[in-house]
């Protein structure tokens, strides 16, 4: 059963979680880096299980590629809650690395912001995990960051995107 990629599936979120973080193993230990995944609760969605790997990818390698200069002990957070009341999925990203600077906080999300742009950086790593984010997944995106305290980005997505019936 092929679905197409721009329609709604029902998934459960561990096996999405567990296969994604699997992928990206090999390249957190050849950076050093450890990756702590917090319990994930038991969780189905009707979304698109392709957009949530791929912003946590996108995330994972950004981290990689922008926060770990200098930091010993490098590591990545990824912890999942979902609130009965709201029907929302909370996917929380952390990594204790150099942080984002305050002049540049505000220019994240814009489409080919980079500060590694003579090191092979599109700036668009950032820019479509918030269009995945909010777009495709119907949710909300925050982060926070400060000089030598890491990122957080904090998503709460819908359990189910697909329109109400009146």
């Amino acid at each position: 059963m092929n679905q197409g990629a721009d329609q709604a599936v029902r998934f459960e979120l561990e096996p999405v979680l567990n296969s994604t973080t699997n992928s990206i193993l090999p390249e957190l230990r050849r950076y050093g880096i450890e990756l702590k995944v917090g319990k994930i609760p038991h969780c189905v969605l009707w979304s698109f299980p392709g957009a949530i790997s791929q912003i946590i990818t996108n995330l994972v390698f950004n981290s990689i590629n922008h926060a770990f200069t200098g930091i010993e002990d490098k590591q990545i957070a990824l912890h999942s809650e979902t609130d009965p009341q709201s029907g929302a999925l909370s996917l929380i990203y952390r990594d204790n690395g150099n942080g984002i600077p305050e002049k540049d906080q505000q220019s994240v999300f814009e489409p080919y912001f980079t500060t590694r742009r003579e090191a092979g950086g599109s700036g668009l790593g950032l820019s479509i995990v918030k269009a995945l984010a909010t777009n495709k997944l119907k949710g909300d995106l925050t982060f926070k960051s400060a000089p030598k305290r890491g990122v957080e980005f904090a998503f709460t997505l819908p359990l189910d995107i697909r329109p109400k019936s009146p």
